[in-house]
């Protein structure tokens, strides 16, 4: 091999649903002509050291496996998925006596990349799940409330509670009628909503 190394893959793009790519970031600026990095980084990065770029390329599929779907929830969870590709998925060790590699220690320049938080804190699969609970929620609300005032008017009932109460028998009733369980209905609803 002649020259220097300037990267490493991990993982396939057609046989695996997360890749990742550790490159020279400066060698590709130089193949590319990308100086508009230099611009970006400004007086954070230091004349003359090394800069190495790490990339991870989730899969549709994977994604979907954490619950996320649309651009925007993307970017939303991009520090929790930043923290499963960096602290799960992937690592640089240390190596040390021990024959076991998953016992050595992260190494010091893998801790700081695990550190680095792309476009903010890792909190952002959690608030994508309580705002996708609230859309849905948003959009049911309205239809349930409709259903549920009309109850009273057969089941002779005038508060929530008492017309949940009252349903819940019919409900049942209906589950031993069609031999399909509520449980059962929620569940193929859920696979349906996977596709």
């Amino acid at each position: 091999m002649h020259g220097r190394v300037k990267g490493f893959e991990f993982g396939s793009r057609r046989t695996t649903t997360l890749c990742a790519r550790i490159y020279d970031k400066l060698a590709d600026i130089d193949a590319k002509g990308s100086d508009r990095w230099f611009a970006l980084w400004g007086d954070r990065r230091l004349e003359g050291t090394p800069v190495a770029r790490i990339e991870f390329e989730f899969s549709r599929q994977r994604l979907r496996q954490f619950g996320v779907s649309t651009p925007a929830e993307v970017l939303g969870g991009i520090g929790d998925l930043w923290s499963y590709a960096t602290g799960e998925w992937l690592s640089l060790r240390t190596p040390t006596g021990d024959t076991n590699r998953s016992r050595w220690p992260l190494s010091p320049e893998w801790e700081a990349t695990r550190r680095a938080e792309p476009f903010g804190a890792r909190l952002g699969l959690e608030r994508i799940r309580a705002g996708r609970t609230a859309g849905s929620l948003r959009r049911l609300v309205p239809t349930i409330t409709g259903y549920l005032v009309g109850a009273p008017l057969v089941l002779g009932s005038d508060a929530l509670e008492k017309t949940v109460d009252a349903l819940l028998p019919h409900v049942r009733r209906f589950e031993r009628i069609t031999r399909r369980p509520f449980a059962n209905r929620v569940a193929e609803r859920w696979v349906e909503t996977q596709r």
